[in-house]
């Protein structure tokens, strides 16, 4: 940026209280002839992703179409397949959560949202609500099913989560904002979930699906220890 020219301010019309930034990318300078295919579809997720993660009236338009999302839910449903049943909370002005169901699933999936930057590696702020749900399905399954040793990892490899969240002053691990490392004590809000929103979560399929899990496992194991195994 040593070498630069200067901005160029004027006042838009019917545009009062608002800001219109106008750029063009130095092709050049990044050895590009043009806006490439993949970084188009970069540029539209990122609009889909402000649609979806940003709780005020804002109506946010590609290619001068508006984004036909309303709400952090609507943008959910754009990831889930049809009749997928799920448990969804407005926690508070700066928390929002949707669970639903991962069927054979072997790690938690999330999609989630810090300050409306897309936390593709999740970070601190998945964990608090991971672990909510994991420890009240991981209590409900050991009342249900007696003999089964579960624990909330087992729980949280059928969970496809997604959080939307404002958080003081986020520390993230790197330049890029993946993953969120702030110490929750630091977040500047608790998001507690309540009891309905976590009975609703043992009603989407999770307990079904973790059970069927357990139970195909644990009937592996007893055919290695008889040696019926092949």
């Amino acid at each position: 940026m040593r070498k630069k020219d200067e901005p160029i301010i004027k006042e838009v019309k019917n545009c009062r209280d608002k800001t219109k930034i106008t750029f063009f990318p130095d092709f050049k300078r990044f050895k590009m002839k043009g806006l490439e295919q993949g970084i188009l579809q970069l540029l539209s997720k990122r609009a889909y992703d402000l649609a979806g993660s940003t709780n005020l009236a804002l109506k946010v338009k590609l290619n001068g179409k508006r984004i036909p999302i309303k709400n952090f839910k609507e943008y959910c449903n754009l990831y889930l397949h049809d009749g997928m049943k799920v448990a969804h909370q407005i926690v508070s002005d700066r928390w929002e959560v949707l669970c639903a169901c991962l069927e054979n699933g072997t790690n938690l999936e999330q999609i989630s949202h810090v300050n409306s930057i897309w936390t593709i590696k999740g970070g601190t702020h998945v964990k608090i609500i991971a672990d909510q749900i994991g420890i009240k399905i991981t209590e409900f399954l050991k009342r249900k099913m007696k003999g089964l040793k579960t624990t909330k990892k087992h729980i949280q490899h059928h969970m496809f989560l997604f959080i939307n969240c404002l958080i003081e002053n986020p520390i993230f691990g790197s330049q890029t904002k993946e993953n969120l490392i702030l110490n929750e004590k630091k977040f500047g809000s608790k998001p507690e979930l309540k009891d309905k929103f976590l009975k609703d979560v043992c009603k989407i399929g999770i307990i079904e699906s973790v059970g069927n899990w357990l139970q195909h496992k644990q009937s592996k194991e007893l055919k290695k220890q008889d040696g019926s195994a092949s």
